[in-house]
């Protein structure tokens, strides 16, 4: 014979001679459901002894989460290139992510706010920022956030969700590519294609997805061709004219791999510029692989990419932290959603004589 605590949502809907859903919208009082079958259900909650505490715990936090407007502080973190965040295409996607998700929830409202890289100049309106974060409900973060600031954020108890920003040693929820298996991914095409010494351009170390970019390159490289078959550069900064100058250099040193990974869409105009002011031509000269959903028509090229789907991002972590504000106590490890990206080919590899 079962006991009360073993009695299930089925075996209520047997015995009232229902279906286990109309069940649920019975005990969480869905309007549509009429009187005779309503008391077929309850009679047969009665004489069983099913606890009902659980689900109209549950259907009173829903219908909680439905009426109460949250505010959510959608913070930015610019390099400090990067003057209008939301104008560059990566980051305008993630916001249409977020902006289209809680759009469909209804009772979001979101604010967005800048934190200024420079403390000392800017120190005073930053801590007016803070103070936002600490009376918002929730904060997604976008960009390139310094560990300080996290840490911080940490500390407070403040429900955050990083996106494409993950960092060691902070517990927060992320949502990002997969960074990583993508520059494995973008180096093994180029080895597959017969190139043996394969370059990577990178830029600034806070970029997390570029680093992370260029370390799943780094080892692919080294697995299957040696220690010796893999070399970067680093540019000072994510501005076209500084990627440029930077392989300008590494051309002029005489010993640029013909065979490069951009980590950004933007970086392939460079090298493009670059190679035209040299005489040169991809893939004749040099063969590309680089990141992103989509391209300038200004190339006159066609990169073999890996595609981002940063709108996706958006979509995502908005929905990590609407979970996070209303079942608070539901998953107390934070979450690492990580979205795969999509290989493309196009024409810029010339696939070499093995």
């Amino acid at each position: 014979m079962k006991t009360k605590e073993s009695i299930t949502l089925s075996d209520v809907a047997k015995a009232a001679g229902v279906s286990p859903a109309t069940v649920s919208r019975v005990i969480n009082k869905h309007v549509q459901i009429n009187s005779r079958t309503r008391t077929k259900v309850f009679n047969a909650i009665q004489r069983l002894g099913y606890n009902t505490a659980s689900i109209e715990k549950k259907a009173a936090a829903i219908a909680q989460s439905k009426t109460k407007v949250l505010n959510v502080e959608f913070l930015l973190f610019p390099l400090a290139e990067q003057k209008n965040m939301l104008s560059l295409e990566h980051f305008n996607e993630i916001s249409n992510g977020i902006q289209s998700f809680f759009t469909q929830t209804g009772n979001i409202r979101m604010h967005i706010c800048t934190w200024n890289s420079d403390e000392d100049k800017y120190h005073d309106e930053n801590e007016i920022i803070f103070k936002r974060l600490l009376q918002a409900d929730g904060v997604l973060i976008t960009g390139t956030p310094n560990y300080s600031i996290l840490k911080r954020m940490e500390e407070s108890g403040i429900k955050t969700v990083l996106i494409s920003s993950d960092r060691e040693n902070i517990s927060m929820n992320t949502v990002g590519s997969d960074d990583l298996s993508g520059g494995m991914q973008a180096a093994r095409y180029l080895i597959e294609n017969g190139h043996k010494h394969i370059g990577f351009l990178s830029g600034p170390e806070q970029i997390y997805s570029w680093t992370a970019r260029r370390m799943g390159a780094m080892l692919e490289t080294i697995k299957l061709l040696g220690n010796d078959c893999f070399t970067y550069r680093e540019s000072v900064s994510t501005e076209i004219t500084d990627i440029a100058e930077t392989f300008r250099q590494w051309i002029d040193e005489g010993n640029m791999p013909r065979a490069i990974i951009m980590p950004a869409a933007h970086s392939v105009m460079a090298l493009e510029r670059v190679l035209l002011e040299r005489g040169l031509s991809c893939p004749e000269d040099i063969s590309l692989v680089s990141f992103d959903t989509s391209y300038p028509g200004t190339f006159h090229i066609k990169p073999a990419h890996l595609k981002t789907f940063p709108k996706q991002m958006g979509i995502k972590a908005a929905q990590r932290l609407i979970q996070m504000l209303n079942f608070p106590h539901s998953e107390e490890k934070p979450h690492k959603v990580v979205i795969p990206m999509e290989f493309e080919e196009g024409n810029s590899v010339k696939k070499m004589n093995k």
